[in-house]
């Protein structure tokens, strides 16, 4: 352990006017984890830590035994897959040299590389977690620094210890697993890590243009190249919510030395057979409003965080800024934010005004660069498997009945959590990529399904992992983007229907008419 070694000899202290028991805490912990309903919290947060699957060695012998009967795998025809994950969802390592600490007790100096992000039992020291985690903002330049005497780097790039589990270091319980249990179950079928599977993990605290103009740009270009090189076929890339809208923006907007834009696009035609993008947030959400505006303790108990510190860190965060409601997508008449004095929309004007009401200044100057980013990504030129999960409680607004303050940190009094999304990303958030194909041709290059996931952070699920599968192994039967339950929700709703949904189905049935037209 890191930072809690000085702290486990010299407990107990006070931190961040927070009683600290390093021992006692440690022991809440894990009794907090193993409350089952506790699962459902994790599920749903913007976190990477969900609670572990017990029987994981069995269930993925039985997945294995279950799909091999069922489909045909020759593991020396297999394509690559790479799996990006979302936020919060990469393994960060971080180095230290610095000259304060946010405690007396956190390291100053780690001159070897350490999990920064995030390693388990660092929450019982978060001050000092999120004080090496937090970036400083340049407002004049648009740029992103760490705090200075902090080094950070993702890790393992092009291997899967950065997205299996976020934490390789002290997570003895397996609560922070991302893509662990499906990686398991794509190897039980014949895939090979560092031959047809990798991970790219990111640094998700930084909104997508940073982060594809970054280091990320180009590391990315040379593993789908690499991967492409080693097995001479086109590849898989899976991603995972907020991965999603960044890979498809490097798709369409990285610019390789020496390639034309034309050129880069025939070059992802040629390595990339399909984007899988899973519970992707393509008009926004509401929750990581929340979190800047009131911070999120990314599903960890309320007596290890401190909301003020944590606040201060997700405000630096242009990648939770990045996911604000799209302003070019939601009606500029719905309301995600009250107080006894005003409303708040979606709309530039308002959110900025938002962001000032709470001292956000540098997050207001971040949205002013980043509202429209997602709005300006275009349909995918490959094929595209839209996958999510919905109809879990979904948080789409908040009411601040003791008002707005730019000193001090408030808590919404009422979180409104009637949509019917994943958990995390709003239910119109999620249908939004099938309108890519409004005006195409080709519908059938966009095609989704839904799922009855546990939350948003779900990727454990068998049918998904086995529907993931025979995409990246030519099997796959989704071929429509044929929403059934989600049909029958919506009819039994009635009047109550969202509006966004009604759009939707009458660009689906235009979809069908020119698809019909073309076929004749």
């Amino acid at each position: 352990v890191i930072n809690c070694v000085s702290v486990k000899q010299a407990s107990p202290h006070r931190a961040n006017d927070v009683d600290f028991d390093f021992e006692n805490n440690a022991r809440l912990l894990k009794q907090w984890y193993a409350d089952a309903d506790n699962c459902e919290t994790l599920a749903n947060s913007l976190s990477p830590m969900r609670c572990k699957n017990k029987n994981l060695d069995e269930d993925v012998k039985r997945f294995a035994e279950t799909f091999k009967k069922q489909y045909k795998i020759d593991a020396s025809s297999l394509e690559p897959v790479i799996f990006v994950p979302g936020f919060a969802g990469s393994g960060i390592e971080g180095y230290l040299d610095r000259k304060e600490g946010a405690a007396w007790f956190c390291f100053k100096q780690w001159r070897s590389w350490f999990t920064l992000w995030i390693a388990f039992y660092e929450l019982l020291t978060s001050s000092c977690l999120l004080d090496n985690a937090r970036l400083i903002y340049d407002r004049a330049t648009n740029n992103y620094t760490n705090v200075d005497g902090v080094e950070t780097r993702a890790r393992d790039f092009g291997g899967i210890s950065g997205i299996d589990y976020v934490d390789h270091t002290d997570d003895f319980f397996g609560f922070t697993i991302v893509y662990a249990e499906m990686i398991r179950k794509f190897q039980a079928v014949g895939y090979e890590v560092g031959h047809t599977l990798f991970g790219a993990p990111f640094d998700f605290r930084k909104p997508i243009p940073t982060i594809v103009e970054g280091s990320f740009g180009q590391a990315f270009f040379k593993l789908v190249d690499e991967a492409y090189t080693k097995t001479g076929k086109p590849m898989h890339i899976v991603t995972h919510s907020y991965g999603g809208p960044t890979v498809l923006y490097w798709m369409q907007n990285y610019k390789p030395h020496g390639m034309t834009p034309s050129e880069f696009k025939a070059w992802v035609q040629q390595r990339v057979k399909s984007f899988v993008p899973i519970g992707g947030p393509w008009s926004g959400a509401a929750k990581p409003l929340r979190g800047v505006l009131s911070g999120d303790r990314f599903g960890a108990p309320e007596f290890l965080i401190n909301v003020d510190t944590v606040t201060k860190t997700t405000r630096t965060f242009g990648g939770m800024v990045n996911l604000f409601p799209d302003p070019a997508y939601w009606p500029s008449n719905y309301t995600f934010v009250t107080t006894p004095q005003r409303s708040y929309t979606a709309s530039e004007e308002d959110i900025s005004q938002l962001l000032q009401d709470v001292g956000a200044e540098d997050a207001r100057v971040m949205y002013r660069h980043v509202n429209r980013t997602i709005d300006t990504l275009k349909k995918p030129e490959v094929k595209t498997y839209c996958l999510y999960g919905f109809d879990k409680p979904t948080e789409i607004g908040f009411e601040y009945g003791d008002g707005l303050s730019k000193t001090k940190v408030k808590q919404p009094t009422e979180i409104d959590t009637s949509n019917l999304g994943d958990g995390v990303v709003p239910l119109e958030s999620l249908l939004q990529c099938q309108t890519w194909h409004n005006f195409d041709p080709h519908p059938d290059e966009i095609v989704c399904r839904e799922y009855d996931l546990n939350g948003h952070e779900d990727l454990q699920d068998d049918k998904l992992i086995a529907d993931i599968i025979k995409i990246t192994t030519g099997q796959s039967d989704i071929l429509t983007c044929e929403t059934r339950k989600l049909d029958a929700k919506m009819k039994a709703l009635g009047a109550n229907v969202p509006q966004k949904y009604v759009e939707l189905q009458k660009l689906k049935a235009m979809n069908r008419a020119k698809a019909n037209n073309a076929k004749k």
